[in-house]
């Protein structure tokens, strides 16, 4: 992300498929990082068991 970054400056960002694939890539890493465990917490939706086998 960095290298991108560094050729995205050097190039004032004019290429924009460069500045949007860094937007994308910061994004998906930044969410990786924060919501390592997932966005959807599944104990937090465990109900009352209406079917047991």
């Amino acid at each position: 992300m960095l290298i991108q970054f560094f050729y995205a400056l050097k190039e004032r960002f004019k290429i924009k498929q460069r500045v949007q694939v860094l937007g994308l890539l910061t994004i998906v890493l930044t969410l990786t990082f924060l919501k390592s465990n997932g966005l959807i917490n599944f104990d937090e939706l465990k109900g009352k068991d209406i079917l047991i086998a």
